[in-house]
């Protein structure tokens, strides 16, 4: 993606235009608040695993908890978003969210097809 093409920090679509951004809402659609980081961590890893014969090890998860800690809350929280509390390292708040289209089962995995049926994706709810 060049520079032209990029969506601008500013626009809406930017703060949800991230797979994991996403990823995160769609845990959240389905949450009450408050919810822990390693609890949202653990959720969206396991979503991301759907499909896939490999699991997440310890650092991967650890480093997916930083990068949500550090950048993907953050960024959702200057949106307005969530409220997230970076001390207690915790969502503590969102509006309530609508069932999110998420298409991580869809990601292509080692063994998995790399044009998924679009009947198989799945609505998180």
């Amino acid at each position: 993606m060049d520079a032209a093409q990029r969506v601008p920090e500013r626009s809406p679509v930017y703060h949800t235009d991230n797979p994991r951004r996403r990823d995160i809402l769609a845990v959240l659609s389905r949450e009450e608040p408050p919810l822990p980081l390693d609890e949202l961590t653990e959720e969206v890893a396991d979503l991301s695993q759907v499909g896939r014969r490999a699991n997440y090890s310890v650092e991967d998860r650890r480093a997916l908890e930083i990068a949500f800690h550090h950048l993907h809350l953050p960024v959702l929280e200057n949106a307005g978003i969530v409220e997230y509390d970076p001390v207690e390292k915790e969502v503590v708040a969102w509006p309530p969210l609508e069932p999110v289209w998420t298409v991580s089962e869809a990601r292509p995995g080692p063994d998995s097809d790399p044009d998924p049926d679009p009947d198989e994706l799945s609505v998180v709810d």
